[in-house]
């Protein structure tokens, strides 16, 4: 009968319900804390606190890229390819998505306490 066919799609539907739910919970559960790659600084491998970028448009923690050029490497960490100049200028893009980042984890982590 076609008027039983929807109450057996919604019947189906509830009794996948439960499943539903534990895969949400799973992925919940799977969040990361770790900060995705991007967010580190290459060279020091932590997450980045002051990122500033290079000439060649690579991004890295102003102390760690300052070190480097004062070791006397005037090449890119990444490329290993020359820079034409050592001037650094803040990331603010990359400062503002890092900083959402930690309010999210922040926010999930008072969930989890």
């Amino acid at each position: 009968d076609p008027g039983n066919l929807g109450t057996i799609f919604r019947c189906a539907e509830i009794q996948a319900l439960p499943e539903k739910f534990e895969i949400q919970k799973k992925e919940e559960e799977n969040v990361e804390n770790e900060p995705p790659d991007e967010l580190l600084c290459p060279i020091t491998n932590e997450i980045l606190e002051d990122p500033v970028i290079t000439d060649d448009g690579h991004t890295y923690e102003r102390a760690a890229i300052m070190d480097w050029f004062s070791r006397g490497y005037k090449t890119s960490p990444m490329t290993n390819q020359p820079l034409k100049n050592t001037d650094v200028r803040p990331n603010v893009a990359m400062k503002a998505i890092i900083s959402a980042w930690n309010q999210k984890q922040f926010i999930y982590d008072s969930k989890a306490t």
